[in-house]
């Protein structure tokens, strides 16, 4: 496969995985939904930007968004753990 192949691929894999996060997100506040139809509805009428966004909201709003002080292990320096007296 090209690079561009392989671009491509990965764009399309990010698309897929944005879009059933986002359903499912909208789902929780609306379960009178079909998640299916949720999902293939959010994939189709959602650009590609807009997924992005929203499954970066989700992730944040659900605390499991890598931001720069999560990254802070990577880096070589240890991260410090938290307490309740840290926040």
């Amino acid at each position: 496969a090209t690079e561009a192949d392989k671009r491509v691929a990965y764009m399309q894999m990010a698309l897929e995985i944005n879009a059933w996060l986002v359903s499912r997100s909208l789902l929780n506040g609306d379960s009178s939904q079909d998640a299916d139809t949720l999902y293939q509805s959010v994939q189709a009428q959602w650009s590609y930007e807009a997924l992005d966004a929203g499954a970066e909201s989700v992730l944040m709003l659900s605390g499991l968004s890598a931001d720069k002080k999560d990254n802070a292990s990577d880096s070589g320096n240890e991260s410090e753990d938290m307490t309740p007296e840290k926040f």
